[in-house]
């Protein structure tokens, strides 16, 4: 049930926005490299580790998958582009109930072969794909109901999620009634359903809710597995089980990804990398947890060695590829080089100067404005920009958040400002959305926004968008100073006493903000962001005036 529940979860984060120009790769992955690597797999099991032919190919089946549970947490992590994160995404979530009905296929088969009353294999394979069709019909069946449920009203607010989540656990038992592990697919087909359903529009709080089952449900579930291991059994494998391991992280898999991407457009990098990234998880010991005593009770007994070597597949490409993706990915030119960048929202002739000033930093400025003509002025100074409404579905699609950490709203509305920081508090984190503070009357009473849906106030608490305007018009500008052990930050805040400190780079590039509450103590070396009032006169000293600077 955990594992279900896991797999639904996983289901809710494919959008098919998301493919973009990665989609016949990801239908190459799913459709022939499955059966590739569940062949070779399965060959390789035999051939190098010595297994029988019925528990190389049921295992070799549930080795097609890549865990979910850890790709999800590396993509965050790594800051991969696009594509390649689609690509190994999509293969995670959607081989994950394939795998597992590739061991059901294979078991049902060799069991079935042991019956001498069997009717023929053809019948079998007839029965069992129009029982998956019909669990395929009634999940879609089942998804869709529940959109028009939860849109006309029929289910309250607070029991949409309680209410999905009865419906998962029944569905699951319903389709593993009808076939074993059957219930895998019909979850992830719920999941990926209802994700891609344009009515649905709990969607967002339906995804964080699984989320967080998700990862205590991960916990659990090792623990569990962990606990019923007999450690006996890994002091029987042998050389031959640690040499098969081998083949599968640097043959059988890049074999299995080169061999199925032929002729996609896809470069030999992203092969490569994904050719290399495959860590198994949750689904893959669960499985084989069920499937190896099985196998036992029917009289095969290497079956036991299922679940240890299970166990070491996920250890070992675990620890290699968590600690390997982003090397990797460096070398191969597949991660964003600069993954400090800043969101605005709000072009204006002062956003515009600070942007100026985050770019000769080297930090990636995108400039977000649903306004054509104050959008213009920020394309003319060839900033990356967005036009559109920053809060709707498509725009989540259409802006990699990948090389980007911080988000500023810098619109005239507070309120906005409040809705978009909520926007994106759960993908940047509630300490990376900024907001400009509101003014002081709003701050009291009913007239206040809710601190649990706004984001930290940018720089300084009177600060608000009509006091930068106003400061800004009066010749006050953004301007960027290194410091050193002979100009350090005290020296520089006597030279300019009246400067208002907005952020700081360090060697590194890593980006901070100065926020209400939280004080900035930068040291020799980082450079300073700060708000100056400059004169003509010092203006002509750089060479430009004050107006030529607005």
């Amino acid at each position: 049930v955990a594992v279900a529940i896991i797999l639904f979860e996983g289901g809710l984060h494919l959008r098919f926005e998301t493919l973009h120009d990665a989609q016949k790769s990801v239908r190459r992955l799913i459709i022939l490299g499955a059966p590739i690597g569940w062949f070779l797999i399965s060959a390789g099991l035999h051939a190098i580790a010595d297994l029988s032919w019925a528990v190389s190919v049921t295992f070799g089946g549930l080795l097609v998958v890549t865990g979910p549970t850890v790709i999800m947490p590396l993509l965050r992590s790594a800051r991969l582009k696009a594509r390649v994160s689609s690509l190994l995404k999509w293969e995670g979530i959607v081989n994950d109930p394939i795998g597992a009905l590739f061991a059901v296929l294979s078991f049902e088969f060799f069991v079935f072969m042991q019956d001498e009353s069997h009717g023929g294999v053809g019948s079998m394979i007839v029965t069992i794909a129009a029982l998956l069709l019909v669990i395929c019909v009634i999940t879609v069946l089942v998804s869709r109901i529940m959109v028009w449920l939860f849109e006309h009203g029929h289910i309250p607010e607070y029991l949409k999620k309680p209410f999905l989540l009865s419906v998962v656990i029944g569905l699951y038992v319903f389709a593993n009634f009808l076939q074993d592990e059957g219930g895998l697919l019909a979850v992830t087909i719920m999941g990926v359903t209802l994700a891609n359903s344009s009515d649905l529009t709990s969607i967002e709080e339906i995804r964080r809710f699984k989320e967080s089952m998700a990862v205590i449900l991960v916990a659990g579930v090792f623990i569990i597995l962990t606990a019923s291991l007999d450690i006996a059994l890994f002091y029987e494998m042998g050389w031959k089980d640690f040499a098969f391991v081998a083949a599968l992280l640097f043959v059988i898999r890049p074999l299995t990804v080169f061999a199925s991407t032929v002729a996609t457009g896809l470069p030999w990098q992203e092969k490569l990398l994904v050719g290399w990234i495959a860590p198994r998880g949750v689904v893959c010991v669960a499985i084989a947890g069920l499937f190896g005593p099985l196998l036992v009770a029917q009289g095969y007994e290497d079956g036991a060695k299922m679940v240890p070597m299970a166990f070491l597949i996920v250890m070992v490409t675990v620890i290699l590829h968590g600690f390997t993706l982003v090397f990797l990915g460096k070398r191969l030119k597949l991660v964003y080089e600069k993954a400090n960048g800043v969101i605005i929202v709000g072009v204006h002739d002062w956003t515009i100067q600070l942007a100026e000033s985050l770019t000769k930093m080297e930090i990636p400025v995108m400039m977000v404005d649903r306004n054509w003509v104050r959008l213009k002025k920020a394309r003319l100074q060839n900033f990356n920009s967005y036009f559109g409404e920053i809060l709707s579905d498509e725009t989540e699609y259409s802006i990699d958040l990948a090389q980007y950490r911080y988000l500023l709203a810098a619109t005239d509305n507070p309120a906005y400002n409040a809705l978009v920081c909520s926007k994106f508090s759960h993908e940047l984190g509630r300490d990376n959305v900024y907001q400009l503070s509101v003014p002081a009357d709003d701050e009291k009473g009913h007239r206040s926004i809710a601190r649990t849906v706004s984001g930290r106030r940018f720089v300084h608490q009177e600060m608000g968008f009509y006091e930068i305007w106003d400061m800004f018009r009066s010749g006050w500008r953004f301007k960027g100073t290194t410091l050193s052990e002979d100009f350090d930050f005290n020296k520089f805040c006597e030279t300019n006493p009246d400067s208002i400190l907005v952020g700081s780079v360090n060697e590194k590039g890593g980006l901070r903000f100065a926020r209400v509450g939280a004080e900035l103590k930068p040291k020799a070396g980082e450079s300073l962001i700060s708000f100056i009032f400059k004169t003509p006169e010092n203006n002509k000293e750089e060479g430009k005036t004050a107006n030529e600077t607005a």
